[in-house]
Parts: C-alpha cells; sequence; structure tokens
C-alpha cells in the first residue's frame, strides 16, 4: 500500500487514486471524501478478484472474492462467481487494449474444481493427521496403563520386602508412607536364633526407580547379612563395603540398624548418617542418638560406633527419615525435631501401630500428599 501512494504521487495521479493505491488492503483515514472510499472499496475488490487468477491457494482468494462483493455490494455468491468468470475474458480484453500479451486465461470453472480438489485434499490430511493423532493417543495410553502395570507390580515387591503383618513382634512397629508409586525408604526387623530382634531404617538418596532398586539392594543385604553378623558397628560397615562396590550416580543410603533383646530390654544401635534417633518417656523426651558416621556408600573403610541403650518403664525409642520432617504444618513452616517430639508426645498413651497412623495423620497438611518418603519405626518396653 505504501509503495503504491508513494508511486502515484511521483507520478502525479489524481488524489482518489492515490487514496485508492494507498488504502485498498486496509481501511482509508476517516476524512477520506465518500467518493475516495467508493474507489478504495472497489480497488480493493480488483485486487483479490485478480489474485483468483494468481494465487496458489485460490480457494482463500475465491471465499475472501464473496466476502467483500457481499458485504460492500450485497451480491450473493452465486452473482460474484459469475463476475468472475467473466474476469477472464475480460482481462484479455483490456490486456489487448493496452498492447500487453497476458495469454489465454484459465477458465473459472477449472479454477473452482482445483480449489475444491485442493480443498478435499486437505481434508484427507486432516483426516490422517487425525487418524495418526488418534493412533499416538491410543498408544500413549496403552504404555501407560503398562506402566502403571509394572509400577504396581514394582510396589508389591516393596511390600513384600517390608516386614509380614502376619510376624507381628510385642514392642516393635513401624509404618511407611511412599511419595510416589514406589519408595526410597525402608525399614526391617526379623527375629534372630538368639531371640533377639533384628531392626533398620534406611532411606535411600533420591526417588523414583533409581532409589527404589537401590532399596530392594539393601534391604536385601540386610535381611542376609544381619542374621549372621549381629553386631550393629560391623554390619554397616560390611553395607558400606558392598554399597561402594556397586554405587551408581553417587547415590547413598542413611541408616540405623540395630539389635534389641526382649529380655533384657536393652538395645544396641549404630547410625550411619541418618536422622538422631530419640528416646521419649512418656510425653518427654530423655535421649537422642546422632549419627556417628558417614552415609553408606560415600566413605570406604570408616568405622561405626555403637549406641547401647536400656529401655525403661513408659519409654520408647523413635525412628524415622527426613520424609517426617520435610512436611509442612499448617502454618506453612516445616516440621522441626521439638515440634516432632510435640507430636510422639501428644500419642504417647496410644497403642504402638495406631500411633504411628496418627503422627503421620498429624505431621501431614489436611491429608495431602506427601513430598517425600515417610518412614516410621518405635521400639517401646
Amino acid at each position: 500500500d505504501k509503495v503504491g501512494y508513494l508511486l502515484a504521487e511521483a507520478w502525479a495521479l489524481p488524489d482518489e487514486l492515490k487514496i485508492a493505491l494507498g488504502h485498498h488492503h486496509a481501511s482509508p483515514p476517516e476524512d477520506t471524501p465518500p467518493g475516495a472510499v467508493e474507489i478504495c472499496k472497489l480497488t480493493q475488490c480488483a485486487d483479490w478478484m485478480s489474485s483468483v487468477f494468481t494465487a496458489e491457494h485460490r480457494r482463500k482468494s475465491i471465499t475472501m472474492c464473496r466476502s467483500l462483493l457481499s458485504d460492500y455490494y450485497g451480491m450473493e455468491a452465486a452473482r460474484s462467481d459469475e463476475l468472475l468468470d467473466r474476469l477472464g475474458g475480460r482481462i484479455t480484453q483490456a490486456a489487448s487494449a493496452f498492447g500487453i500479451k497476458v495469454g489465454e486465461q484459465v477458465p473459472f470453472d477449472f479454477l473452482i474444481r482445483e480449489a475444491n480438489l485442493h480443498l478435499v485434499e486437505e481434508n484427507i490430511s486432516f483426516q490422517e493427521l487425525t487418524w495418526h493423532l488418534e493412533h499416538t493417543l491410543e498408544e500413549k495410553d496403552r504404555i501407560a496403563t503398562e506402566l502403571n502395570r509394572e509400577l504396581e507390580l514394582a510396589r508389591e515387591v516393596q511390600r513384600s520386602l517390608l516386614p509380614d503383618e502376619s510376624q507381628k513382634f510385642d514392642g516393635l512397629v513401624g509404618l511407611n508412607v511412599s511419595a510416589k508409586a514406589v519408595s526410597g525408604d525402608f525399614f526391617d526387623y526379623y527375629k534372630l536364633q538368639t531371640g533377639q530382634m533384628a531392626f533398620c531404617i534406611a532411606d535411600v538418596s533420591g526417588k523414583g526407580m533409581n532409589a527404589a532398586l537401590m532399596m530392594a539392594k539393601v534391604s536385601s543385604l540386610f535381611h542376609f547379612l544381619g542374621k549372621s553378623i549381629q553386631d550393629p558397628s560391623r554390619l554397616l560397615g560390611m553395607l558400606n563395603r558392598e554399597i561402594l562396590e556397586t554405587s551408581i550416580r553417587g547415590m547413598f543410603v542413611t541408616m540405623v540398624a540395630g539389635v534389641y533383646d526382649p529380655d533384657t530390654r536393652r538395645i544396641r544401635l549404630a547410625n550411619a548418617g541418618h536422622l538422631p534417633s530419640v528416646m521419649m518417656r512418656g510425653a518427654h523426651m530423655v535421649g537422642e542418638y546422632p549419627a556417628k558416621g558417614p552415609p553408606l556408600g560415600i566413605v570406604p573403610g570408616v568405622g561405626y560406633s555403637v549406641d547401647e541403650i536400656q529401655l525403661e518403664n513408659d519409654s520408647c525409642l523413635y525412628l524415622f527419615t527426613d520424609g517426617l520432617m520435610d512436611e509442612r504444618q499448617p502454618d506453612g513452616r516445616r516440621s522441626d525435631l521439638d515440634g516432632l517430639v510435640n507430636v510422639f508426645a501428644r500419642h504417647s498413651r496410644t497403642a504402638p501401630t495406631e500411633r504411628l497412623q496418627h503422627i503421620v495423620a498429624d505431621i501431614r497438611v489436611d491429608d495431602a500428599e506427601t513430598g517425600d518418603d515417610i518412614t516410621i519405626l518405635l521400639i517401646e518396653d
């Protein structure tokens, strides 16, 4: 439009032609005289009508011609097509009057057929695209269903690694709540031939399937090695060596492992980079047993020391993973050790199994999905 206006001005054409050439793609200024506005409309229609014979996508040009002729002159589509049909001959006549050879013009009915054929091709392409999209979505649903089935199987395998509910022992109970389909946390306990109870709680770095696979490995090692190595410090040292031999991508494990003697009510435990274990007596914290060595799978040849704890009347030892401290309280703050102790105290008179469920329910806000795996284990007299 701008180039057309500049040329018209350079050629000293009349003002109404300047306006027509300068605004035949857009509306002219509001102060344009009515006669010049009509010439703009006429020029715009002529421009689109000529494009029917020159444009690559003729259907758009035909549709635009019908729309403009209807808006500006009240023409129906049949009348618009009649004008376009006559246009080819008029172009030849006009070109001849100016001594210009334009060649034979393509009949309008041929152009209509070509445009319709192009529309059919577009529809076919759209249908093919739709079919491919539907097929892709079906394949996605199939893969998602298969993946969910595999995850459920993995979850069942993980559940089988946790202590069997049918093998409950008085005074020793645990709870695991997964953040995802599979968990990187675990706890375990089982009876030794000596009548003592071996137990552990652990947290694998990371989440998802990698952590779950590492969890399965460490759980199996603990279950196997713990039956013959009943010194918690030696057991953690052995687990550390085994994990270092096959550790991948910097993964590590924090763990508390120990042995509980129900007859003497004595506990021996070692902590490898895990959160402190907490001793409660009634509603009061009376002891805290932090880590005295690094997590498993980081430092070779490291030693771990043992804490010896004597359970007394109304006392209870809590072991838990960091998922319990990562949960946010109703005021938005994360849980801290003091907050956990208050929760432990609030439910100190509840039966062990129900107590763990109440503790997790109190920590999680409005029963929201947990952001990290939560595992808790307690031992009480």
